[in-house]
């Protein structure tokens, strides 16, 4: 039996600084000597990031930066960015790379451009390392890069200021989320109870998901998490607790932007979630025994709700069978069927019910959460019920997915920027509409997450400006607008930013 082996490639980058010495000797009625001006003279590395995350650690002094990069999987990428600054006044600097070859096993890159760099200037290089071959046994590969500046003359001195490259990422998707994290949501006070603001959360923020481990999440008005992935746009929404990174359908790419933003283009259509809405079982995503006397049943995944079907012939059109398979997670989407009997809803039928079977008045446990009637908002991403924890194979959840693609649920979206309507005296708050967060959409949208069994039959929750219920048959007006469709999946560990800005007329693109 073969043990399991590794890559280690010890790698350093160095830079040999050269000064070309300049002297003359003027002759104006007397003697003038310019001297060099060795003192001014100064290039050195400012900054590297390390597969998306800024590590000056390895910054070992000016000109030295040293790693190991530990790897182990064919196709596994290492990748270093770097920032050279030409802090001179007086002199700009040619610059020449000496890159090895790589070897059976390691492929390396380093992209830097080498025209001069001007004074009071910084320039972004880019190494990767990549796996082209697997081993038997542990090797150890060292690697030297050399990039040689030496001095060029100026005939005027350079800015004040030192005018950097921008940098943007480009590396695992998930560490994007990481770097980017502002802390803790709890930490920095973020009140679920009221919409995103830039006073109550703008940005990337961590919260603990399944087995308390981090999640970073967007939230608010943000511009800068669009990407392309699968001749699609996307929009990022958070990670999951193995490292992977859930992102929703924004729409068909127009000459390489993401610039949908009706509800009708952000979508893959709109269905009902069930034609039926008259049994408890019609709130699943998949769905038991109509007209059963017990819970288990009624929630039994044997039958495909009606938006399933219409989710997975997408999913069979734009990504079965292609390469873009390999870089998708079999995450859990919960379509949380659990009931609830507490006082965190304030609902005009009152404490609902707990059955969950026939036409039994039922709350369900995200009535309590991140619904209109929740009275204190307390958006989880902990699914409780393995039932409820829809996944394509079965060591992951319940195994009775076709495809790995499903929906948000409304506690995400709380998460993004919605909060309910009702206080806990059950008067409508001031504000609770926003129109102002990275989701929103001006048609409602479904999420996977059930409400209600009531009057009119099942409901799911739904969402535009602010939280709803929308019932699963649903056709016309508030109570039945056939709602629209955007579909979510989650990229696994592997998907990596190669280009873009993240905007939506330069999105990411993921690979």
């Amino acid at each position: 039996m073969k043990k399991r082996r590794f890559l280690m490639y010890v790698a350093i980058i160095l830079m040999a600084v050269g000064f070309a010495a300049v002297s003359t000797t003027l002759f104006l009625n007397g003697n003038t000597n310019v001297a060099t001006n060795q003192a001014d003279f100064d290039v050195y590395f400012s900054k590297v990031i390390e597969n998306g995350i800024e590590n000056t650690n390895l910054i070992v002094d000016k000109t030295h930066i040293a790693f190991e990069a530990n790897l182990k999987e064919i196709d596994e990428v290492y990748e270093l960015r770097y920032e050279v600054t030409n802090a001179s006044k007086n002199y700009d600097v040619s610059v020449s790379i000496h890159v090895p070859n790589g070897n059976e096993y390691l492929q390396v890159t380093n992209d830097f451009d080498t025209s001069n760099l001007l004074a009071r200037s910084t320039r972004i290089g880019n190494l990767t390392l990549k796996v082209i071959k697997g081993v038997t046994e542990e090797i150890q590969i060292p690697i030297e890069i050399t990039i040689t500046v030496n001095a060029v003359e100026r005939t005027i001195l350079g800015d004040e200021k030192i005018l950097k490259e921008e940098i943007f990422f480009r590396g695992p998707l998930y560490n994007l989320l990481k770097s980017s994290s502002l802390g803790e949501d709890k930490a920095l006070g973020i009140d679920y109870n009221a919409i995103s603001s830039s006073t109550n959360g703008e940005g990337v923020y961590s919260t603990l998901g399944e087995n308390d481990e981090v999640v970073y999440f967007y939230r608010g008005n943000i511009e800068n998490n669009h990407i392309i992935f699968a001749n699609n746009c996307w929009q990022i929404v958070r990670t999951t607790e193995k490292g992977g990174t859930k992102i929703i359908y924004s729409g068909i790419p127009k000459d390489g932007t993401c610039q949908n933003k009706d509800t009708v283009d952000l979508s893959i259509g709109k269905s009902m979630w069930n034609k039926n809405a008259n049994d408890n079982a019609y709130v699943g995503y998949m769905y038991g025994i109509v007209g059963s006397n017990n819970h288990k049943d009624t929630h039994e995944n044997i039958n495909d709700s009606d938006i399933k079907m219409a989710i997975d012939a997408w999913y069979e059109i734009h990504l079965k069978d292609t390469s873009y398979e390999s870089l998708l997670e079999d995450a859990v989407w919960c379509n949380d069927r659990t009931t609830i009997n507490n006082a965190n809803y304030t609902h005009p039928w009152g404490n609902i019910g707990t059955l969950g079977y026939g036409q039994n008045y039922t709350a369900y446990g995200g009535l309590a959460r991140s619904s209109y009637w929740t009275n204190n908002v307390s958006p989880s991403l902990v699914c409780p019920a393995e039932n409820d924890r829809f996944t394509v194979f079965l060591e992951n959840g319940n195994g009775k997915l076709t495809y790995p693609i499903a929906l948000l649920t409304s506690d995400e979206m709380v998460y993004a920027g919605l909060t309910s309507a009702k206080m806990v005296n059950g008067s409508e708050k001031k504000v609770y509409q926003n129109s102002d967060y990275y989701l929103y959409t001006k048609e409602y949208i479904w999420h996977l997450t059930p409400h209600v069994y009531g009057t009119y039959g099942a409901s799911i929750s739904i969402s535009s400006s602010s939280l709803n219920g929308a019932y699963v048959n649903s056709i016309n007006g508030t109570f039945g607008a056939s709602a629209y469709i955007r579909p979510s999946i989650v990229l696994n560990a592997k998907a990596r930013i190669t280009n873009g800005k993240g905007t939506r007329e330069e999105p990411y693109f993921v690979e």
